[in-house]
């Protein structure tokens, strides 16, 4: 049994089961002679045809150790498989006739019929053809009726890292502390820009002049300035900040850190500045182009119900692109998916 984020692998006496999202895939271990690896996609294939390919969702570690486990898996499974099969017959068959035992590695790839004169095709999940002590000396191990693996039923091996998709509240706790931190950044930056033209309007309020003043005028155009600055900045600040530490080497926010988050893409591996800068303008530009939309479709009907429930459908349907993660199976808001990420929980 080996286990990775969202996929499992068991192996019984007479077959392979692998289980992920997309479902449970079967392959006869007597057929399996390559267990490869392609991308994130698990392959299992015999000599004419692959019985199991199948992605797992999981960071370049996990990935790495969860292929080895299913080679030793597969491998002890088909050594243990071929010692039953050779077993010496059992007492209910011990009176009769002696036959060889054919072994898994030596069956032939096709069956011989004499009664027909011609050789048949063994289909690819056809039990092989044994001698009578054989089938007895190595019974099949029952299942019970219906029996679906499930990646609860696999167990995980002992020092194979793993981990799970971030839950909902997670990232809510993630994205509080971010904007914090951000907020306080961009209000230590306002006051930095403008700090003078607050002070001079304050100053003009005080001493009684008045509002055409050349002073309070000056003050305003330059608290105008400041404040435009100031939005381009932060703009630009924000989204250094969670490109820049994102494609980082920690995949991570100071929020995201704080509580144990990470974020990769769909292969579990480091995201590119690029693929994080578009993940954090799909997360900003969605709202955005949505509201303009809303406010365009909205402008015929002004102040009428009609409006305030386009408003209210847009709301509804922004708050669901976020809280979507914690229904998704891989835990994906729209912006994870535009941009092809996940976010972990270490």
């Amino acid at each position: 049994k080996v286990e990775a984020a969202d996929a499992g692998l068991l192996c019984t006496d007479n077959e392979v089961l692998f289980v992920n999202a997309q479902g449970v895939q079967r392959a006869p271990l007597s057929e399996i002679t390559k267990v490869s690896r392609d991308g994130p996609d698990l392959v299992l294939s015999g000599a004419n045809q692959t019985f199991v390919r199948g992605s797992i969702a999981a960071d370049k570690l996990t990935l790495a150790n969860f292929f080895a486990e299913v080679k030793a898996a597969v491998g002890q499974a088909r050594g243990r498989r071929e010692v039953l099969m050779e077993a010496p017959p059992t007492h209910a068959t011990q009176n009769l006739p002696s036959q060889p035992t054919a072994s898994i590695s030596s069956l032939p790839s096709a069956v011989t019929t004499p009664e027909i004169g011609r050789s048949q095709a063994a289909p690819p999940f056809a039990a092989p053809v044994m001698p009578l002590e054989a089938s007895v000396a190595a019974p099949r191990m029952a299942e019970p009726s219906g029996f679906t693996p499930s990646l609860s039923s696999v167990s995980v091996n002992e020092g194979v890292t793993s981990f799970q998709p971030a839950s909902f509240w997670w990232r809510v706790l993630a994205y509080i502390i971010d904007y914090l931190i951000v907020g306080a950044a961009s209000s230590v930056l306002f006051l930095i820009l403008g700090g003078g033209s607050i002070l001079s309007l304050l100053a003009t309020f005080s001493e009684g002049r008045a509002t055409n003043d050349t002073a309070f005028i000056s003050s305003i155009a330059g608290l105008v300035g400041a404040y435009l600055f100031w939005g381009l900045l932060t703009a630009i600040g924000t989204w250094l900040y969670y490109a820049l530490l994102e494609s980082s080497p920690r995949q991570a926010t100071l929020g995201k850190l704080a509580t144990g988050l990470f974020v990769s893409n769909i292969n579990g591996e480091r995201i590119s500045f690029g693929q994080a800068s578009g993940r954090y303008w799909s997360k900003v530009g969605v709202p955005i182009a949505a509201g303009f939309v809303v406010g365009l479709i909205s402008l015929p009907f002004g102040d009428s119900g009609v409006a305030g429930l386009l408003q209210l459908l847009l709301i509804a349907g922004l708050l669901y692109t976020y809280v979507m993660c914690a229904l998704t199976p891989r835990k994906q808001t729209l912006y994870d998916q535009i941009s092809g990420t996940l976010v972990w929980k270490r």
